[in-house]
């Protein structure tokens, strides 16, 4: 599909939904996007789900049916998600340094105690 025009606006959704791909991986082939794009279109419930370094089609049972190695440009995301509906990216999960927290629910429970006695 990606060496003719898209025949339909599903078809052009799904290309861009695939090129895509380019933005968070080095080593995304013409080859490997067109077997992308050709695997979404077969089932309305297939998916692609990438990590930093694999690609994942998974069909519309829920198996894995193929496997690509891929190489991230950067840690901007964790899991990438490509479904009929759209793209979907998981940031990385960054914690907040330098918070701490006390506990102050023992004089509260402390006082429930004696009030209820």
């Amino acid at each position: 599909m990606l060496s003719g025009e898209p025949r339909s606006f599903k078809e052009q959704l799904r290309l861009e939904k695939c090129r895509m791909l380019t933005e968070y991986y080095t080593n995304v082939s013409e080859t490997l996007l067109e077997d992308i794009c050709d695997f979404l279109g077969e089932a309305r419930k297939n998916v692609i789900v990438g990590n930093k370094n694999t690609l994942m089609f998974i069909n519309k049972r829920g198996e894995c049916v193929n496997t690509v190695n891929v190489t991230a440009k950067d840690d901007s995301f964790d899991i990438l998600k490509i479904n009929r509906r759209g793209v979907f990216i998981t940031n990385p999960y960054k914690s907040s340094k330098g918070t701490s927290s006390s506990g102050g629910s023992s004089n509260n429970n402390n006082n429930n105690n004696n009030n209820n006695g």
